[in-house]
């Protein structure tokens, strides 16, 4: 077995435990909803549809104080001056490159993450928040409750939840005019609040993320639940602490032969990389040469910078293959020469 590539064995014991260990549910209307629990999916027309359903929910429930936020998108001919009122286009243009939805609800304790960075306010792009007091047309600024640094628990009881006692904070957030984008030979940009809705998120924007809980869709025939890597699924399933916190929406065994097609997909890079590591860990001598057939990257000269930078480095024994040294530098070439003196570095 290559070192990256998963067999039909291994393959069959990976979706053996997922389908003990997670959930299983046949369709979305048997979710019911947790706080913290995200909605993460390997598009992004999958995450907006699930932003979509929740706040549907939302919309349908009479009890619920909400406010509504609709961006006011621009355009420009001349750079970034003279913006007018942009058309349907524009916002089309914009609903694929801004961050900021068009259209915001806001409700108490309605999870939000914010979208850029405001270091006078004290709050970064990504950071959680959680909304305290909901605009109005006499205030229309945004009241949070801002989450420590680096927190994504979401509080199980936020009415009797201590937001100050905790580390949180409470900021007030209002319109900005957001990045400019480049589109047809204009320039874009969208004026809304600094945030987006918190409900779902892709499997790229999770990546190093601790969540409470995940509730995904993975499917072989529907392309917005398609995942194309297994590296989708290691990250995807590695979100949570405990598989149980994992939930899977849709037919159980369509779900489990879809996951297994993931499997045992083989990536572009997947057979140099188990040349490489297979010549790196061999018993014989340490080869001199690589063969760049086993790549479909085209290879590329490339000298070393010249410029005051450090580097890091490894070196492996050419006598004694399993030794190997790590080590940083700022000379590449005083640093080998050093090691093949025996002298070593300092």
């Amino acid at each position: 077995m290559g070192y990256f590539q998963v067999t039909d064995e291994v393959a069959e014991e990976i979706v053996q435990v997922l389908s003990d260990s997670c959930i299983f549910v046949e369709n979305w209307s048997s979710i019911v909803y947790r706080p913290g629990f995200i909605r993460v999916f390997g598009t992004r027309a999958a995450e907006r549809e699930a932003v979509k359903m929740v706040l549907d929910e939302i919309e349908n429930n009479v009890s619920i104080e909400k406010f509504h936020s609709l961006s006011v998108d621009q355009y420009s001919i001349t750079g970034t001056t003279n913006w007018k009122i942009g058309s349907s286009l524009v916002t089309k243009l914009l609903d694929h490159r801004a961050l900021e939805p068009q259209s915001l609800t806001f409700y108490k304790y309605a999870p939000l993450r914010l979208t850029t960075n405001n270091l006078n306010e004290g709050y970064t792009q990504g950071q959680l928040c959680l909304v305290k007091t909901i605009p109005s047309p006499s205030k229309s600024s945004l009241e949070v409750y801002l989450s420590p640094f680096g927190c994504r628990d979401f509080p199980a009881n936020p009415e009797t939840f201590d937001f100050l006692a905790n580390g949180w904070k409470v900021v007030n957030i209002r319109h900005v005019e957001g990045h400019v984008f480049s589109a047809r030979g204009m320039s874009l940009r969208r004026v809304q609040y600094p945030v987006k809705h918190f409900f779902a998120a892709t499997i790229h924007k999770t990546m190093g993320e601790t969540l409470p809980g995940v509730i995904t869709k993975v499917s072989a025939v529907e392309s917005k639940y398609c995942l194309w890597e297994k590296e989708q699924l290691y990250v995807l399933v590695s979100r949570v602490k405990n598989l149980a916190n994992v939930t899977f929406v849709g037919n159980k065994q369509e779900t489990l032969s879809a996951i297994k097609a993931i499997l045992l997909i083989r990536s572009q890079w997947s057979s140099y990389v188990d040349h490489f590591l297979e010549q790196v860990t061999s018993k014989f001598d340490f080869p001199q040469v690589f063969n760049l057939n086993e790549t479909q990257f085209v290879p590329y000269t490339n000298e070393t910078p010249r410029h005051r930078v450090g580097y890091v480095y490894m070196l492996i024994s050419r006598t004694v293959p399993n030794c190997f040294f790590v080590g940083e530098t700022s000379n590449l070439r005083y640093s080998l020469r050093q090691h093949n003196s025996g002298l070593g570095v300092s």
